[in-house]
C-alpha cells in the first residue's frame, strides 16, 4: 500500500504528465489556473498535499475531470 508521500508523488506526476499531453507549459496552467507557477511545479514535482479546490482548479485548466488524476496504481491490495 502507498504511503502518503507516494501517493501525493504519484498524484502530482500524473497531474504533469496531463499538462505535458497538451503541450501546455507551467506558466499556461499558471494563467488558466490563478496558482502561481512556482506553486505548480511544487505540487506536481515534490508530492506536496493539494487542496480539493487547487486540484479542481488545475482540472479546469487542463480541461480534464478530476477522476483522470487517479489513474494510477494506489497499491491497494486484492
Amino acid at each position: 500500500m502507498l504511503t502518503d508521500e507516494e501517493f501525493l508523488k504519484k498524484l502530482g506526476e500524473r497531474i504533469n504528465q496531463l499538462r505535458q499531453e497538451q503541450e501546455m507549459s507551467f506558466q499556461d496552467l499558471a494563467h488558466k489556473t490563478g496558482i502561481d507557477k512556482g506553486n505548480l511545479v511544487k505540487l506536481t514535482s515534490t508530492g506536496s498535499n493539494i487542496t480539493l479546490t487547487t486540484l479542481l482548479k488545475i482540472s479546469r485548466g487542463l480541461n480534464t475531470p478530476i477522476a483522470f488524476f487517479f489513474d494510477f496504481e494506489y497499491g491497494l491490495k486484492k
